[in-house]
């Protein structure tokens, strides 16, 4: 996954013919081709409409997976918008990276700096009460 800054966005659902885009299962469907700062203004990426990438424009910044395609010595980069379970996955590993690195600075009594903040230091300590 990598963010991408969007510098402009073409969305499709018609063929040249002007009819509407279907799968082979019969059910229509919508193109999205975006520019973007990250790969240049002579580059599109490919991928589809849906709800998730409904509302990007030019400005947005977004999270995609980017593959590259070569087909008949043409270089083609397509986009996939991130499933939630991937995009969970990515948060619950840097989770457990911050978690790793805040254990060992603990563990080396060291004063260190975590996203900007100074570690906070306990003031007391409270004893386990009983209710």
């Amino acid at each position: 996954m990598e963010k991408i800054t969007i510098t402009k966005a073409y969305r499709q659902d018609k063929d040249k013919e002007g009819k509407p885009l279907m799968t082979k299962a019969g059910k229509p469907y919508a193109k999205l081709a975006l520019k973007t700062k990250e790969y240049g203004e002579a580059t599109w990426l490919s991928g589809f409409s849906n709800k998730t990438n409904e509302k990007w424009t030019e400005g947005s910044v977004v999270e995609v997976t980017v593959t590259k395609q070569e087909r008949d010595g043409k270089v083609f980069y397509n986009f996939e918008t991130p499933k939630a379970e991937d995009v969970l996955a990515a948060r619950v590993s840097a989770l457990e990276l911050d978690v790793l690195n805040l254990k060992k600075a603990l563990a080396s009594n060291s004063p260190t700096k975590v996203d900007n903040t100074a570690p906070v230091e306990p003031e007391e300590t409270f004893e386990d009460i009983e209710f």
